[in-house]
């Protein structure tokens, strides 16, 4: 097979060698050894390899740490106890009454303020992502849906971790993928105009931010309620 830049020819084995023949004489080609097949020189430069490879290694890198942000958040948030300050240890107190106190207050601090504050934090993380995923969908639903999931995934947490890790890797991997499948998909400019249109729902936030608190201690109370029975089972 003859090859030039525009089009394919097929040779004859009978005109084959007289076409490489002149191709030698012009030395415009190079081919195999046994000359069946033909080939255009190789012409390669960094200028070009360049061009090529920037959108390549730009993909590479990107997919790389959103895969290990995300890795890593979801795997943190999933856990029934990601918070694991320990504050108890400042607790110096030598009267029986106040070392008590403080355990409750370190105990509040910890479990009721903290973990919803980062599950508050996972909220928002999950609400950026959602409005890439959505198309013209209201705000209040977004906030909705990403409170929503947050809150199950915090459920979750308390009965299987493993199950909280998979519901809560859900939309990230999934935003992923649409953007691999179709990266047009996914529109920069819509999604920061949804983004800049959930302050003017504070007042939403401010209801589902008492909520994640609220929700939390619930779930601490019967985690140590449920946790005491089998105590009393195993005795």
């Amino acid at each position: 097979a003859l090859v030039s830049t525009t089009k394919i020819f097929i040779l004859s084995a009978g005109n084959q060698k007289r076409y490489i023949n002149i191709l030698e004489k012009s030395n415009k080609f190079i081919y195999f050894k046994d000359k069946k097949h033909l080939m255009l020189p190789i012409q390669l430069s960094f200028q070009e390899a360049i061009t090529f490879l920037e959108p390549l290694i730009l993909f590479i890198i990107g997919m790389a740490v959103y895969a290990i942000f995300i890795f890593h958040f979801y795997k943190f948030i999933a856990k029934r106890d990601f918070v694991d300050l320990d504050l108890n240890q400042y607790n110096d107190s030598k009267h029986p009454l106040f070392n008590k106190l403080n355990e409750v207050l370190f105990y509040i601090i910890e479990y009721i303020f903290l973990v919803p504050l980062f599950t508050f934090i996972w909220f928002v993380v999950l609400l950026g992502l959602l409005t890439f995923l959505s198309e013209q969908l209201m705000v209040q639903h977004l906030i909705l849906t990403s409170m929503a999931v947050v809150g199950a995934i915090r459920i979750t947490s308390y009965y299987n971790e493993d199950l909280s890790s998979d519901l809560a890797k859900l939309l990230p991997l999934a935003l992923l993928g649409v953007y691999i499948v179709d990266s047009k998909f996914i529109s920069l400019s819509e999604s920061w105009n949804t983004l800049m249109q959930v302050p003017s729902e504070w007042k939403m936030l401010m209801y589902y931010l008492l909520f994640a608190i609220g929700l939390e201690f619930v779930m601490r109370i019967l985690h140590l309620v449920i946790d005491g029975f089998s105590d009393e089972k195993a005795e």
